[in-house]
């Protein structure tokens, strides 16, 4: 945690010293996110469950780095995703930090990729306590990629697509309805967003 927080505090200070230099711009970044987690997997069964897909949002900040033809793009975002097996909603909240590389194509129009480093804050399981549900790896790294539409100089809307990585799963053990199962947090998801400039 006090990585993350390092990090913010790096961010942070970025806009602000970033605020009269026309290289830069920041503001606000916030949407939906419509997709999965992996599957849901018991020591008892022969066959996985896969998770259905159902729709988060994200919410958080930018810093544009205007390169040229390229730019470089941080932003810190507080993300919820859901998912759900059978009858069971599954939620993840996460701090996410996606580094895009983006190269500008026709004036409005600019392709980005890169990778996006998240941090899970808590994961929940419908029917579950959430003491029975452990976290093994807080850090995980992700893969982003996409393509974003500029209106105008203050408006800018994107569509991207997100694959988990690194490995990144939570336990549950003794639960009344589930019980020595594992489920593979990775996303695998499609998210829009829109970007205020401020």
């Amino acid at each position: 945690m006090k990585k993350i927080l390092l990090i913010i505090a790096v961010f942070s200070f970025g806009v602000v010293t970033s605020q009269n230099d026309k290289f830069f711009d920041f503001g606000a970044v916030f949407g939906f996110n419509y997709g999965s987690n992996g599957d849901l997997s018991q020591d008892f069964t022969a066959s996985n469950l896969s998770s259905d897909k159902k729709s988060g949002f994200h919410a958080g900040v930018y810093l544009n780095f205007n390169l040229g033809k390229t730019y470089l793009r941080p932003e810190i975002l507080y993300t919820k995703t859901k998912s759900a097996y059978e009858s069971n909603d599954f939620d993840v909240t996460k701090i996410d930090l996606p580094i895009m590389y983006g190269i500008k194509l026709l004036k409005p129009l600019s392709i980005f990729f890169g990778p996006s480093l998240q941090y899970t804050l808590n994961t929940k399981l419908e029917n579950v306590d959430a003491n029975q549900i452990e976290i093994e790896n807080d850090l995980a790294v992700n893969a982003q990629f996409g393509a974003a539409l500029q209106l105008g100089k203050q408006i800018r809307l994107d569509a991207r697509y997100e694959i988990g990585i690194s490995n990144n799963i939570s336990s549950i053990e003794n639960s009344s309805t589930i019980s020595n199962a594992i489920i593979d947090n990775k996303p695998n998801q499609l998210i829009l967003s829109v970007s205020l400039q401020l």
